[in-house]
């Protein structure tokens, strides 16, 4: 069998491929998470801004003078306390708030606070503290219900479910890949050391002459 001091050129050869391929999966699964979470980024944008049309329809239908609470928008954590599923109607330049869903209780969210704001269809998006420090991800847009009605609109969703479903596909990338470096270790190394069998038969020779 080859040689494996840490010198010898089985070591070197194992050593090499083993890095480059530790390199080449560290680099892919850093791109496979990226491309993840910018697609749950989008998408909950995207259930975000259907839940901001609904609400939108439905105070577009009422009397904009006399606005009454359009329930829990189809989905039941707005009606859950402190869920970070909020949704609230107030007067546009900061003025009165006028309607909150029922997961809000009596608190208030300020959209002017919003970081990292960015276009949505447009809306404003960002990310958002709300009650207790929670993290919260808002889309915002300002909407004209009648001659001097204008109101600011906002819906928020709690960024902890994201944060959890793109932690757990990292583990799971992570893991796999993790796997796959180990079997492909392995496979590297066989395959050297028997590619370098009959050197190593030469080298036996060699020292044979030698004696």
């Amino acid at each position: 069998r080859p040689r494996m001091r840490t010198d010898s050129l089985a070591f070197r050869l194992i050593a090499a491929a083993s890095l480059w391929a530790l390199v080449a999966l560290l680099a892919a699964g850093f791109i496979i998470t990226s491309l993840y979470r910018d697609s749950v980024e989008r998408n909950f944008d995207e259930r975000l801004n259907v839940y901001l049309k609904t609400l939108v329809g439905a105070l577009a239908a009422q009397n904009p003078a006399n606005l009454a609470d359009p329930g829990n928008l189809g989905d039941q954590r707005f009606e859950l306390p402190y869920s970070g599923w909020y949704w609230q109607v107030r007067r546009a330049g900061g003025g009165a708030v006028m309607l909150t869903s029922r997961s809000l209780f009596n608190d208030t969210l300020d959209a002017a606070k919003v970081n990292d704001p960015r276009e949505i269809e447009g809306a404003v998006g960002g990310a958002l503290v709300g009650p207790d420090n929670q993290s919260l991800r808002i889309l915002s847009r300002t909407v004209e219900l009648g001659q001097g009605n204008s109101y600011e609109v906002l819906v928020t969703g709690n960024a902890r479910d994201m944060a959890d479903d793109i932690a757990r596909f990292r583990r799971s990338v992570i893991l796999t890949l993790a796997v796959f470096a180990f079997g492909l270790i392995v496979a590297t190394t066989t395959q050297i050391l028997w590619g370098l069998r009959p050197l190593d038969r030469v080298r036996r020779g060699l020292s044979d002459l030698r004696s």
